[in-house]
């Protein structure tokens, strides 16, 4: 089996577009088998975001509460138990 490996865009009518020369070897051929990858880009401004969120807490200063667990809501809801 030959392994022919083509990366396209999909038209916007949901098409994909072959060069003449590949539509004319896979035409040749009684039985064509097709794998399709779709991969969608992401935007620039979601990648800077996970970005971002990747690196929250990395520069944090170690923090000066003692027993935070113990007294969560205290310190969040001024709730005392």
């Amino acid at each position: 089996m030959k392994v022919v490996e083509y990366i396209a865009e999909i038209l916007p009518n949901g098409s994909l577009a072959l060069p003449d020369d590949i539509h004319k070897e896979l035409g040749s051929q009684k039985h064509v088998k097709a794998r399709l990858t779709v991969k969608t880009p992401a935007t620039p401004n979601l990648q800077k975001g996970w970005q971002i969120f990747k690196n929250l807490g990395k520069d944090a200063v170690a923090g000066k509460l003692s027993n935070t667990s113990k007294k969560h809501d205290e310190y969040l809801y001024g709730i005392r138990k």
